[in-house]
């Protein structure tokens, strides 16, 4: 049958990844939203339930009640809960689409404000990955193959750890995501600079710090630029990257809320080098780096498993094949050297998860071993091996989260409250 082409509709390529990009979120979005029936958290149970009968959106993490009630009751609840107030930017436009959604809805249905600030939530959360996704595969199309750029997105977006995040209320999700943020970026301007967008991307810089404060990649980015001379690029970014902390600092004094950095104040982040470190004799200073450096390569290793191996193999290979840029492996051992440093000076935080920070250069580097692989022996159907890799890494982390033996929702231990048992926040 003939079909006369005037009718076919050409949707541009950016529409197309952006709903690929889109549909793959949704994907790992529904895994999450009933991960009740993978039965995570054996012993523990769900510690925040949206609703008691209908296992969805059921929390397993441990802070999901305060992530929540910061959005719902955004910003009041500082004056008695300020433990996220330094970190104001996801319970902040969790709020404002709430309220968004509940105000085009308000001529038909009231929305009750809780559930409003979830849906916000939740959109905001699809969005981040969407736009991850998205920023990863456009930063590795520079470096490989569209095939093995996907697949570097499949590989990071299928890990246990981006699937149980992307549905819950927290910023762990952004423990990988700002690094590929920044670093793309960084990569934009420095193939075509200009004082306006130094401004801009410094300023969204400074408000994803306000969202989790993960230096490691701006510090290498710094330290990169200085080798490179650039001194006043440099300038200018730090002091606009601050520009969006003052806003909201000035912010909390006009409305009588008190400063608070819950890392700082509650776990002495960064405090115990000039509080405790500094004092240590020479055999202790030397012990502390050294089992820091242990319990770095420890995480890297639980987090990436076989994966860091093939990473550094590819680097190695890039770098003796000299198809890689001096400038591109110093970039990588900076950021690598301040990752660490980072946990370090986090100092109780050697927790697998910290280790997401790399996800999209090392998974990018195990993209192009495997990209050599198929290549090579699948070269014809390159399309059908990335999906099929896929799919298959994508089972392996559903049954890494899966817990067995297997309990049912129902009775599976834990708070048996909903939404409803939120307290309620003075004003001032």
């Amino acid at each position: 049958m003939h079909t006369d082409n005037k009718w076919i509709i050409k949707v541009p390529t950016l529409i197309k990844e952006l709903i690929m990009f889109f549909l793959l979120v949704l994907t790992i979005f529904f895994i999450q939203a009933n991960i009740a029936w993978l039965n995570p958290s054996p012993g523990y149970g769900p510690r925040l339930k949206l609703n008691n009968k209908i296992p969805i959106l059921w929390q397993y993490q441990g802070d999901a009640y305060l992530e929540i009630a910061t959005a719902v009751y955004f910003p009041e609840i500082f004056r008695v809960a300020p433990d996220r107030i330094s970190r104001p930017v996801y319970p902040g436009i969790a709020k404002m689409l709430g309220g968004g959604f509940a105000y085009l809805l308000s001529s038909a249905v009231k929305v009750n404000p809780i559930i409003a600030t979830i849906i916000g939530y939740m959109v905001l959360k699809i969005f981040i990955y969407t736009l991850f996704c998205f920023l990863q595969y456009k930063l590795l199309c520079n470096f490989m193959s569209n095939h093995y750029a996907f697949l570097s997105v499949l590989l990071i977006l299928f890990h246990s750890h981006a699937i149980t995040y992307s549905a819950t209320y927290g910023t762990q999700d952004l423990e990988f995501i700002n690094p590929l943020i920044i670093c793309y970026l960084f990569f934009d301007i420095a193939r075509r600079y200009s004082n306006k967008k130094n401004v801009l991307y410094s300023l969204i810089i400074g408000v994803l710090f306000l969202a989790k404060e993960n230096y490691a990649i701006y510090i290498a980015i710094i330290i990169f630029s200085l080798y490179k001379r650039e001194y006043k690029k440099i300038f200018l970014s730090i002091c606009m990257h601050f520009i969006p902390f003052l806003i909201w600092f000035i912010f909390l004094k006009f409305y009588g809320f008190s400063y608070y950095h819950h890392g700082i104040e509650g776990y002495g982040v960064g405090t115990w080098l000039y509080k405790e470190f500094i004092f240590m004799n020479p055999s202790m200073i030397f012990k502390t780096f050294q089992s820091s450096i242990i319990s770095y390569i420890r995480c890297l290793i639980e987090f990436y498993t076989v994966w860091l191996f093939v990473s550094v193999y590819a680097l190695f290979t890039l770098i003796y094949k000299k198809m890689i840029s001096n400038h591109v492996v110093l970039f990588v051992g900076l950021f690598a050297i301040f990752h660490w440093f980072q946990m370090f000076v986090v100092r109780v935080r050697y927790i697998p998860y910290m280790a997401s920070d790399l996800e999209f250069i090392l998974f990018g580097l195990t993209s192009y071993i495997l990209g050599t692989l198929i290549n090579q022996y699948f070269k014809s159907s390159k399309t059908v091996v990335v999906a099929i890799i896929g799919i298959l890494w994508l089972g392996w982390n559903i049954l890494s989260i899966a817990q067995f033996p297997w309990i049912h929702p129902y009775n599976q231990l834990g708070c048996q409250d909903t939404y409803t048992g939120f307290w309620q926040v003075p004003t001032k």
